[in-house]
């Protein structure tokens, strides 16, 4: 006698499919974001958040020859602070 047979008919149906539902949604997923595909968020991924080593490279390469920045004012020098280099620090060696 399986568990099928004690429930009543279509219950043990529903039940499957629901537990069949929160396991596909408990898989995360999450977009390669250089090539757009779907890649899994889990610790089996060992590339993430990109889906493979190839991924990964063109992105250090981005970073690498500048296609990235990060955004933000540029600093100008104020001529009435005193800069690093003209600061006497020989009495702290």
């Amino acid at each position: 006698m399986s568990l099928r047979d004690l429930l009543p008919p279509g219950t043990f149906d529903e039940i499957s499919k629901e537990l069949e539902n929160k396991n596909r949604a408990a898989v995360r997923t999450d977009v390669c974001p250089v090539c757009k595909k779907t890649v899994a968020k889990d610790a089996t991924n060992r590339f993430r958040p990109f889906c493979s080593e190839k991924c990964r490279t063109i992105d250090l390469g981005a970073w690498a020859s500048g296609d990235y920045c990060v955004q933000g004012k540029t600093i100008e020098e104020d001529p009435t602070t005193d800069s690093l280099k003209d600061a006497d620090y020989s009495d702290r060696f």
